[in-house]
């Protein structure tokens, strides 16, 4: 079974891949755990670089194999991506919606969610993801004072399942009373 920051470093590395008009379309991709999603948010809300993606474990979920005789219990782990882009100035529907010079997180979620589907890890023991609910972030500018970090920055999120990894109990050495 691959350890779960094997996935989120594959995840990392897929982010750092993605390109937008022959560049990178992030200036930074970071790995946060959910015990440190107050720290994630600062870095959202306060970092200089426009585009940023966060890569954040959300948990796991195991679930019994019914087709298993030996009761086999599979691994989905739980990641949140929380991608964002930042214009200021009269233009900052373009952090949305994009324009000439920023892809916005509209854009950004369309070229992230091919790189993110699918086979992400290889065999033996492939992990595979795939997206699930994608919600725009409004919090992040809510009450953002003129001239402060937060300001033009719009953000989403991204939910994924990435399944791969199984346990199967131990044989009993009888039956069970």
């Amino acid at each position: 079974m691959r350890p779960t920051s094997e996935i989120l470093a594959a995840l990392v590395s897929r982010l750092e891949a993605v390109q937008w008009n022959a560049s990178p379309a992030f200036h930074a991709v970071h790995r946060y755990d959910s015990n440190r999603l107050s720290e994630a948010f600062q870095e959202l809300i306060l970092a200089p670089h426009p585009r940023l993606a966060l890569v954040v474990w959300t948990g796991e979920r195991w679930e019994i194999d019914p087709a298993s005789t030996l009761r086999r219990a599979r691994r989905a782990t739980l990641v949140t991506l929380v991608l964002s882009d930042r214009v200021l100035g009269s233009r900052e529907d373009a952090a949305t919606w994009g324009d000439a010079t920023t892809p916005g997180v509209i854009r950004l979620k369309d070229l992230v969610i091919p790189a993110v589907t699918g086979r992400i890890l290889a065999n033996p023991n492939g992990i595979d993801c795939f997206p699930g609910a994608i919600e725009p972030l409004p919090i992040l500018t809510e009450g953002a004072e003129t001239g402060s970090a937060a300001m033009g920055r719009v953000a989403l999120t991204i939910d994924l399942e990435c399944h791969g990894g199984a346990i199967d109990p131990t044989p009993s050495p009888g039956p069970v009373r």
